[in-house]
């Protein structure tokens, strides 16, 4: 269990470091967004996509974003 602790603290300090800084854009689905949200997620969800990823793509798209990932990074 320890490791998942380890894991969700360092999430709740992720979360609180991007929450607060003000270089970091926070944007939220609007109605528009959230439907196309449901019919990417009708389309991509048996191929492993599940609903935020849906969500995140439709904000992408509509943000003009074309590629994104993430980086481990060594602590």
């Amino acid at each position: 269990m320890a490791p998942a602790r380890g894991l969700f603290s360092t999430a709740l300090i992720f979360l609180e470091r991007t929450r607060w800084n003000e270089s970091i854009r926070t944007i939220h689905p609007d109605p528009v967004v959230q439907e196309e949200a449901w019919d990417l997620f009708g389309k991509w969800g048996g191929s492993g996509a599940n609903a935020i990823d849906c969500v995140s793509f439709a904000m992408m798209n509509r943000t003009g974003i074309r590629k994104a990932g993430f980086e481990t990074l060594n602590q």
